[in-house]
């Protein structure tokens, strides 16, 4: 049975909990998980799908707990630049207090928007993973013209934008749509973790 052992408040994404199961500590909201649980399981299948070799720049939208920055160094060994990008000040201390996840000199960690983040810098990066919500919904900002656009153009030729479109029962035409007016090659993978849904773009 799961344990709560650490409650914190979020302006932004509510009560947060850091939860105790069969040994293993997971970051959750009141109504999802954010990190270690389900979403842990989501990215290393998608990582483990994405070619990795050529890759020198990783740029994160969404921090959560740190599960993608741990998978990357971890698992599958990623020695190349990471830069997350989290808005909610409170997911980054708990991802540094709880889980070890931390700046380094191959990692930034920045407290800001995502969509002003992208909108704002210059900077460009072989591959760009989106896992941005709140509990089982995304914002709708991120599903803007505004925001593929600025998207896209944060990403080095040949690079590579995966998206966590979160449930399989959500409509996926308003990012299609998106996706179709920036004129770029996209593939989805179906029901990964059982129900989740992922945009592959390159």
């Amino acid at each position: 049975m799961a344990k709560i052992i650490r409650s914190v408040e979020s302006n932004h994404n509510g009560t947060m909990e850091i939860v105790l199961h069969r040994g293993k500590k997971m970051l959750d909201s009141l109504n999802a998980n954010y990190s270690y649980g389900a979403a842990h399981d989501l990215w290393k299948q998608m990582l483990s799908k994405s070619p990795l070799k050529n890759v020198g720049s990783i740029l994160i939208l969404g921090l959560g707990g740190g599960t993608i920055i741990r998978l990357l160094r971890e698992k599958f060994k990623f020695e190349g630049k990471i830069t997350a990008v989290e808005l909610d000040a409170v997911i980054i201390k708990l991802a540094k207090e709880e889980f070890g996840v931390k700046q380094d000199a191959r990692t930034k960690i920045i407290c800001d928007d995502a969509i002003q983040f992208i909108s704002s810098k210059k900077s460009k990066f072989d591959m760009i993973l989106v896992d941005i919500s709140i509990d089982f919904d995304l914002p709708p900002a991120i599903i803007s013209p505004l925001f593929w656009a600025d998207l896209v153009m944060r990403l080095n030729p040949s690079g590579m934008i995966i998206f966590n479109a979160l449930s399989q029962n959500r409509s996926l035409t308003p990012i299609k749509k998106q996706i179709k007016a920036q004129v770029l090659e996209w593939k989805m993978w179906s029901k990964l973790n059982g129900a989740n849904n992922v945009v592959v773009i390159s």
